[in-house]
């Protein structure tokens, strides 16, 4: 994960958000960057981070879903129901 960049973490997890901003990393001015290069900037522990990250339950659905079918109203739905809902309860 070390060399993976930050926008390919958050595709595959995007609970890792979380865990960026609890750590202040800025993931979309520093999506091109590496996890490790992130660490060293950031004087991050590392292991400590990737660690957090892996731990964090995964409800990505965007590989699962075919977004570009859907129709707004049920767009909308999702938004206010599922996003919102999580948002609610973890922040």
């Amino acid at each position: 994960m070390e060399e993976k960049k930050i926008k390919d973490i958050v595709k595959d997890n995007l609970a890792s958000v979380k865990v960026f901003h609890r750590y202040k990393v800025n993931y979309t001015r520093e999506r091109l960057s590496t996890l490790k290069e992130i660490c060293e900037k950031n004087k991050i522990d590392e292991s400590k981070l990737r660690s957090e990250i892996e731990s964090q339950e995964d409800f990505s659905i965007l590989d699962k879903q075919d977004f570009l079918s859907w129709t707004q109203s049920l767009i909308i739905d999702d938004i206010l129901m599922v996003h919102h809902d999580y948002l609610k309860k973890n922040t």
